[in-house]
């Protein structure tokens, strides 16, 4: 894997790079988007690439240039119905094993069903 800031797609300098990734996050949960950039090796470089892609993108649309964002758009559209087909890649895989812990923070207890009270407050079921 290649080392930061650049990522192995080189996402903070090319923005074909960033578009790539940022189409196999699109749609995706916190969780899964965090295990996808540190698969692809860019936890640290991420936000500021997405930061300043985005921004440009932005500002293309503004001076009505369309070239970039519809680059973009089709990358996105092709990633999405990659999915919906289920053509799954290695990350796909990966994601699917992903073990998700239910969270209730902020949730007052009185108003879950009596079944998530107990992972509500911590506890395990037994038998």
């Amino acid at each position: 894997m290649v080392t930061e800031p650049d990522g192995p797609l080189g996402v903070l300098d090319d923005f074909d790079g960033w578009a790539a990734v940022s189409a196999k996050l699109a749609g995706r949960t916190a969780q899964e988007a965090e295990f996808l950039l540190a698969q692809f090796g860019l936890g640290q470089s991420w936000p500021a690439a997405d930061a300043h892609w985005s921004r440009e993108l932005g500002n293309d649309l503004l001076a009505l240039k369309l070239e970039r964002a519809t680059r973009y758009a089709e990358r996105c559209a092709r990633e999405l119905e990659r999915r919906r087909a289920g053509r799954a890649e290695s990350a796909d895989v990966e994601l699917t094993s992903l073990h998700v812990e239910p969270s209730f923070a902020g949730i007052e207890e009185a108003t879950l069903p009596p079944f998530l009270r107990a992972s509500h407050r911590g506890e395990t079921r037994e038998g």
